[in-house]
């Protein structure tokens, strides 16, 4: 008895790097059924992502690429520029759709529009999955404006998956469709990040950079920037060093807006934080568990978070974290059961918690058991995938 024809699947990438929305794209195709599917992957540069998807096995088409003006509010050149690319890449997208004959098409995030084009074109279906928060945000893409691309989002799909709802909660259609939406949490891999996987010598990182093995050790691990609360968290180190209370933090990313990088900089050098707070730079997914390993607390103020990958790496390394109550942070962290979560913005209370944390190892060791069981119970891989696989049988059917 013959299998029936693999289905054939389109996935639209924005850029090849390894931030969290690609590392969960990359996710979905190391795990897709190659047995039922076949993927196609669209970059517009070289970069990691496509070393690494090149390493599966899978075709990569490469389209035009675009300027993406990061940190800084689109004008409307940009928006006109970047809608005649989109519609350029979309007719050449459309034509590959009929070539190669694909049966569906997958967005993944809402910075790219040529995949709806396409899909719309030649009359495929098409998953727009979205991992951004626009209101409040006018720093955050969107080629027609944060009410415009709400709006058409959903009028271009046949469902819109989002990873948290938080996200999807943004969309005004979401009342009058509720079935057109669906949340799929974002997934990670227990095994991976585990303590017991971490085979380098205890304490080699903190006898790197001269930090006793007593001193609590608190991580924010994503990228430097204002959205995600960064001068909050500075602030909040402020208060506890004028306290006198023992602890670190390490920082464990990249700035993407150079001046606010300098900024941060003469504000750590002006309130006398340098040996307070450490710039270890962006670590790579093979090594980050090492790192988490170290730290007792794992801590982030960022404003509108979809729903982030570190803080479920966090919980899984046994990290209690402490959070702010915005965007889907509280989705994936339980006040007083697997960290703490406090209100956007309010600085003290941000050093409060990581002051109680810091001085409370026996809430550390429970929050961050009960994290990891959170993490074992709701945001593995093997959920992730049989969600995205569900899906995909549901529009396919």
């Amino acid at each position: 008895m013959s299998l029936p024809p693999k289905k054939k699947i389109l996935f639209i990438c924005h850029d090849p790097g390894t931030d969290g929305a690609q590392l969960s794209l990359y996710l979905i195709l190391k795990n897709l059924d190659r047995e039922r599917y076949q993927a196609y992957v669209t970059m517009h540069r070289p970069g990691p992502l496509m070393e690494m998807v090149e390493a599966l096995g899978w075709p990569i088409i490469r389209l035009n690429r675009m300027r993406i003006l990061k940190g800084k509010p689109a004008t409307l050149a940009d928006r006109l520029n970047w809608r005649m690319l989109h519609w350029t890449r979309g007719r050449q997208l459309a034509r590959l759709i009929e070539r190669e004959r694909i049966d569906l098409v997958h967005t993944n995030t809402m910075m790219s529009y040529e995949g709806a084009y396409a899909a719309h074109q030649t009359g495929r279906p098409h998953i727009w999955h979205i991992r951004e928060y626009l209101p409040g945000n006018e720093k955050l893409y969107g080629l027609f404006g944060t009410e415009g691309t709400l709006n058409l989002v959903p009028r271009y799909a046949q469902k819109v998956v989002c990873v948290s709802d938080t996200v999807k909660q943004q969309f005004p259609m979401l009342q009058a469709q509720p079935d057109k939406f669906m949340t799929v949490y974002n997934g990670v891999d227990p095994v991976h990040f585990s303590p017991q996987a971490v085979i380098q010598p205890e304490h080699e990182i903190r006898r790197r950079y001269g930090i006793g093995p007593d001193t609590p050790l608190f991580t924010y691990v994503g990228r430097i920037c204002k959205q995600k609360g960064f001068t909050d968290l500075v602030n909040a180190c402020d208060s506890l060093k004028r306290q006198q209370v023992d602890f670190k933090l390490m920082v464990l990313g990249e700035a993407i807006e150079q001046p606010y990088w300098e900024q941060i900089q003469q504000t750590i050098a002006a309130l006398g934080l340098a040996e307070t707070v450490y710039f270890l730079g962006r670590q790579s997914q093979a090594v980050l568990p090492q790192y988490l390993s170290q730290m007792d607390g794992f801590v982030t103020a960022s404003y509108d978070e979809p729903f982030a990958r570190s803080v479920l790496e966090a919980m899984a390394m046994t990290l209690p974290v402490v959070g702010v109550d915005s965007g889907g942070t509280p989705e994936s962290v339980r006040h007083g059961e697997t960290g703490l979560i406090v209100k956007t913005g309010e600085v003290p209370a941000l050093a409060e918690a990581m002051r109680a944390l810091s001085q409370n190892p026996g809430m550390r060791r429970e929050f961050g058991q009960k994290g990891r069981q959170r993490v074992q119970d709701s945001f593995t891989i093997e959920r992730y995938i049989a969600n995205i696989h569900g899906l995909y049988e549901h529009i396919l059917q």
